[in-house]
């Protein structure tokens, strides 16, 4: 409360008095920019040190579009693929994928999770986060991950973007999402591949080379319709080849693990391979596997008559 009458003082004074209490300035972008880019530049920092969790504390999921074209099961049709994918966060390996032609639907997110909490490999996290797109986790999934003793965050995961220097970090500084794990390894695993494919997309397509790309997509589907050899991967060939460049991640050394001393290399960074055989508790918590149908299909309720008697 202001003691007193409240004082007269120039549009100056005011501006000047809000400038020393708003450095920032917040109020500036919340004025001109609304709340979306008010939340994106200035919600509240947290910290968390991902180096301290445990085993199968935390895992994010998020969909990646790979950066080169292929082939669909229609060899004239040329498209980027998809996969979603699961990291483990605490040692940065992809735990489990699946690829598709098309964006992802909710059944194959429900499908990938069921069989990695089943899995020796996967099992079952204390933690789970999400995006916050088309395919973010529904009231369903949300219900059996609580009945599994699973907790849902439910997040953007796109690291803060642009706005904040540390979307890539291993410690993730800087947004209140914290999603700069999961964001690392997409990165990582789209610069695995860039000497891989022929048809490349990224930033030689859209600044450079896109017309290039076009007569290399063009000649693919005349090839295609001709029965000629074909020049882009076929389904089975760029699955196989996303599912070793995943591979390839985790047994690729790690800036974010600790560093051991190598025979033969000298001091480098574990893999994470390495460092979740060092984490790893001697039993992996895993789903029971008759309960897997639950994430594999949804039970209908059907109205059924037989001779005009109405069925349970």
């Amino acid at each position: 409360e202001w003691p007193g009458d409240f004082p007269e003082v120039s549009e100056v004074t005011w501006l000047r008095r809000i400038r020393e209490r708003d450095p920032a300035p917040v109020f500036d972008t919340l004025g001109k920019n609304g709340i979306a880019s008010f939340r994106a530049k200035h919600s509240p920092d947290i910290e968390r040190d991902y180096s301290k969790l445990r085993y199968n504390q935390l895992w994010q999921i998020d969909d990646v579009q790979e950066d080169f074209y292929g082939h669909g099961n229609d060899p004239a049709k040329i498209l980027r693929p998809y996969a979603y994918a699961i990291v483990r966060v605490s040692t940065r390996q992809w735990v489990a994928a699946v690829t598709s032609q098309a964006p992802i639907v909710q059944d194959q997110v429900r499908r990938i999770l069921g069989f990695a909490f089943c899995s020796e490999r996967g099992g079952l996290p204390e933690e789970m986060s999400f995006e916050g797109g088309t395919v973010a986790c529904d009231d369903y999934l949300a219900g059996l991950l609580d009945d599994l003793g699973v907790k849902v965050h439910r997040t953007s995961m796109d690291g803060g973007g642009k706005a904040h220097p540390n979307t890539f970090a291993d410690r993730s500084v800087g947004h209140p999402q914290g999603k700069a794990v999961i964001e690392s390894n997409i990165k990582r695993h789209h610069n695995s591949q860039a000497f891989d494919h022929f048809a490349q997309a990224g930033t030689d397509e859209r600044y450079s080379s896109h017309a290039n790309l076009e007569t290399i997509k063009t000649e693919a589907v005349r090839r295609a319709k001709n029965g000629q050899m074909l020049i882009l991967p076929t389904p089975q060939e760029w699955q196989t080849k996303i599912y070793a460049a995943m591979e390839r991640n985790n047994n690729t050394p790690h800036t974010a693990m600790p560093q051991i001393m190598d025979p033969e290399k000298g001091v480098r960074h574990m893999t994470p391979n390495e460092y979740a055989a060092h984490l790893k508790v001697e039993e992996v918590k895993k789903m029971d596997e008759r309960l897997l149908p639950l994430f594999t299909q949804k039970g209908l309720l059907c109205k059924v008559t037989k001779n005009g008697f109405r069925l349970n």
